[in-house]
């Protein structure tokens, strides 16, 4: 095959698999509770067999049953019947690894759950075709079929005329009238599938007619002398950059929500060139001698608002934006990070090394697939506690990711909020009440975060009297410069919740 040239179907249930196992870690960073996602042991689910998907009278070949078998599922249990978790546009997944499919003796005593409503569809689909996902029950959407003879999707909407692509037969014949819908690969679909939960749609439309015609007008002309001035006026107007940007902060916002914030600014300035505008307040520079003269420039280019985001106690050191503060914390921790404390640390890090080399020669002699990513982490956590707080996480030992802090789910949050400064004080206040699980997700991931440093602080002021000095042993021992009070519990969890 030419490069460049789309790529020809083939059927396999591995690439399925993964595919679909990236698309699920995928909805669970947006919105989709990671703990609905049911994934099967090793081996794959061992209920599902041959015998078992006949037992329902699908019809379906042992291709079919196999990759039944290895994929993971959804939850729809019945406390979800009513309310069914979407995996595509008002598409849900038929769950055969819930309680409701287990509890039933055959599919007539709950078919809508398994197949295309006769009514809706009256022809039979061919054994190798499985019915992947289905439209909640009274509404419209789309079905989603696995073609496993082909190795394709197929996307059916009962409600409307699907527009075919390069895959779909529009000359099929009546009784295989699933052929003409929306073909694709099994990359092409959730590629697909994952650029439509990254755009951001028109939330609002601007009314062409209005019932106070002069609150209108006035709105239209406020809005147009806004945008005359942010790109005429302004004094970044001379730096190019997308229109949006130029208007309004939304467009990076949009950008890191959907997850492909650095891919666009290394277009952007393959575009435009070194310097471009992507907020009407704000530069981004390619240049490697602008680096020195941005963080290196002190009062003359403070902080901005964005860092408030990353704030869970007090501003810390790296949040600050107040220049006294930050220099007289700079300067209260300055002996934690000596070269002489540092090399008071290399025994107790070379401890937990060991620990380390251990859990690879031991994979290394057992032959055990293992993520290093997440030994690393585990390592990093162990020197981090101990160092920092004298605590001893063992997570190295426990090798348990659960325990690991969300520190990406606490950065992305910090990122959001900072990418909306005017608003983030409201934002901040309701976050744990707003009705999204993945909101609520990033909230309780850094209140976790909150509650781990406020053990690890309290753990290590407990025992104040130890020779051992640690990364806090000198915010311990600091004093005001001008009253002599010491800081308090809450300023050092402040300066604390950095390290971890």
């Amino acid at each position: 095959m030419a490069e460049g040239e789309p790529q020809e179907p083939t059927y396999s249930r591995d690439e399925f698999v993964s595919e679909l196992k990236s698309y699920y870690e995928f909805l669970t960073h947006l919105y989709l509770p990671p703990e609905v996602v049911r994934y099967p042991p090793p081996g794959g689910w061992e209920h599902i067999t041959p015998d078992f998907v006949n037992s329902f009278f699908l019809g379906k070949n042992d291709t079919v049953a196999d990759l039944m078998r290895h994929i993971p599922y959804v939850r729809r249990d019945k406390e979800d019947d009513w309310e069914p978790f979407n995996i595509y546009e008002k598409s849900s997944q038929v769950d055969f690894a819930g309680e409701v499919v287990l509890s039933l003796p055959n599919k007539y005593a709950h078919e809508e759950l398994f197949e295309i409503p006769e009514e809706a569809y009256p022809h039979e689909l061919p054994s190798h075709v499985f019915v992947f996902a289905i439209v909640p029950e009274g509404r419209d959407g789309h079905f989603i079929l696995v073609d496993t003879e082909r190795g394709t999707i197929v996307l059916m909407d009962l409600q409307t005329v699907t527009k075919p692509t390069r895959l779909s037969d529009p000359f099929a014949p009546d009784e295989e009238e699933w052929r003409r819908s929306a073909t694709y690969t099994f990359q092409e679909f959730f590629v697909m599938a994952k650029d439509k939960f990254r755009s951001f749609r028109m939330l609002f439309l601007i009314a062409t007619s209005h019932p106070f015609a002069s609150t209108t007008v006035f709105l239209v002309v406020l809005v147009g002398l806004y945008t005359f001035y942010c790109r005429n006026v302004h004094s970044l107007a001379r730096f190019p950059g997308p229109p949006l940007a130029s208007l309004t902060n939304f467009w990076r916002l949009r950008e890191l929500w959907g997850l492909h914030l650095p891919d666009a600014l290394v277009e952007l300035h393959e575009k435009y060139g070194d310097v471009v505008r992507i907020g009407p307040n704000m530069l981004s520079f390619r240049q490697a001698t602008a680096v020195p003269r941005i963080y290196k420039a002190g009062r003359t280019l403070a902080k901005t608002a964005f860092y408030d985001g990353f704030t869970s106690f007090n501003p810390n050191l790296f949040g600050t934006r107040n220049e006294e503060v930050h220099s007289m914390r700079r300067r209260q921790t300055a002996h934690s990070f000596s070269l002489q404390s540092i090399k008071e640390m290399e025994l107790h890090i070379d401890s937990h090394m060991l620990k380390f080399r251990k859990n690879l020669d031991e994979y290394s002699r057992t032959h055990q697939i293992f993520d290093l990513k997440e030994l690393i982490a585990f390592f990093v956590l162990d020197v981090l506690g101990d160092l920092a707080f004298r605590y001893q996480f063992d997570s190295q030992i426990e090798k348990n990711t659960l325990k690991l802090p969300p520190i990406n789910d606490h950065i992305f949050l910090a990122c959001l909020m900072g990418m909306m400064p005017n608003f983030m004080p409201f934002v901040k206040a309701v976050s744990p009440w707003i009705p999204i699980p993945w909101v609520q997700r990033l909230s309780a991931a850094r209140q976790n975060l909150k509650n781990l440093t406020i053990e690890c602080v309290r753990s290590r002021m407990a025992d104040p009297g130890a020779a051992r000095k640690d990364l806090i042993t000198s915010l311990i021992n600091a004093r005001d410069p001008e009253t002599g009070s010491e800081l308090t519990e809450l300023d050092i969890q402040t300066e604390a919740f950095a390290f971890m």
